[in-house]
């Protein structure tokens, strides 16, 4: 990038393919199997370093950069996440499944109007397909929390 460029938020966007979000939540995924980078539920300084060689070793054309690209990247994907598991963990959690197989949130129309009157932020996913890792992902969370809310019942 030319350094007389003006630089800062907007200036340095990318768009991530689906290939290269697969790569960053499976490395995400081993950082977090492997417990060397969890700190509290989150993971610790370093971690962008980390994930930059895992994502240079597995897709070495892209030259994805742990700051700006990666941090982001990383910042958006937990905002859907946020969404999506508030949708099929939250109060309305029983309103609302995950389809494998669409690779989608589901409910009945009534059921997505109700709730997007008060969940704005939810609409990108009514009707939106996400990537199969997104819903074996998705699919693991939701099953933990819910069996976390049976447990917490007793």
């Amino acid at each position: 990038m030319d350094s007389s460029k003006a630089r800062g938020p907007g200036q340095n966007k990318r768009f991530w393919t689906e290939e290269e979000d697969a790569k960053l939540i499976k490395s995400l995924l081993e950082l977090h199997n492997e417990g060397t980078f969890k700190a509290e539920g989150n993971f610790k300084l370093g971690q962008l370093k980390e994930l930059e060689k895992a994502l240079a070793t597995k897709l070495p054309q892209c030259d994805l950069q742990a700051k700006p690209h990666i941090e982001s990247r990383m910042r958006t994907l937990k905002t859907h996440f946020q969404v999506i598991c508030e949708m099929l963990t939250g109060p309305n959690c029983s309103k609302f499944g995950l389809d494998p197989d669409k690779k989608m949130v589901t409910a009945e129309k009534p059921i997505w109007d109700e709730y997007l009157q008060s969940h704005k932020d939810a609409s990108p996913f009514k009707n939106k397909m996400f990537m199969m890792i997104y819903a074996q992902f998705l699919e693991k969370i939701v099953q933990q929390e819910r069996m976390q809310k049976l447990l917490s019942m007793w």
